[in-house]
């Protein structure tokens, strides 16, 4: 009885040890490693470090390669946000199943916009959408231009939304329906603003 006893407890504690694991897997600090290369990429550093952090099924849907995802960034994200600056947002990173949302900070002169990068938490680790920093980029265009009254960004906005889509990234990949959706954002000529990804 006593063998049976310590066998079950034993079972218990692989189980729990196998649970904790498949936790910290999932809800380890990687997702913060994850933003802080993005902050980095995002103003100026090696596009080449957020490889590892791409979204496979994203890429396949856009049938991009993973060299040619860090070429989308370097040709087209970060000469867009060269004359930005991104940091963390104050408020705390917020966990919603196997997302977690944090606040950045994207800032130009005086002028500043909070905008949501979202990890997602896998099995293979966290996972950064393209499409995601194609959208803070058109938005930034867009807000920058409307704060400053510029009847240009919706040139800028369509200029840059074909660039993406001459590099493969013609829209806002769901990953809850696995579908390419129209960017979600206010376009050109288009009425009111679509839901926030």
């Amino acid at each position: 009885m006593q063998s049976l006893a310590l066998k079950i407890g034993i079972a218990g504690i692989a189980a729990c040890a196998v649970t904790y694991g498949t936790w910290r897997l999932l809800a380890g600090p990687d997702w913060s490693n994850a933003v802080s290369v993005v902050v980095d990429v995002m103003n100026g550093a090696d596009a080449e470090q957020l490889s590892d952090y791409l979204h496979q099924e994203e890429l396949a849907a856009f049938k991009l390669g993973r060299k040619d995802a860090v070429s989308v960034i370097r040709k087209v994200i970060q000469p867009t946000l060269h004359t930005f600056r991104t940091s963390r947002g104050r408020a705390p990173p917020l966990e919603v199943g196997s997302k977690v949302v944090v606040p950045l900070v994207v800032s130009w002169g005086e002028n500043s916009l909070e905008q949501r990068l979202v990890v997602t938490k896998t099995p293979d680790g966290p996972r950064i959408l393209i499409g995601q920093l194609a959208v803070i980029c058109l938005r930034l265009l867009q807000e920058r231009g409307e704060r400053g009254q510029l009847d240009s960004w919706r040139a800028e906005f369509a200029v840059l939304a074909a660039r993406f889509a001459s590099e493969g990234v013609v829209g806002y990949w769901d990953i809850q329906s696995g579908q390419i959706e129209e960017w979600p954002l206010e376009a050109p000529n288009r009425g009111n603003a679509r839901r926030n990804p």
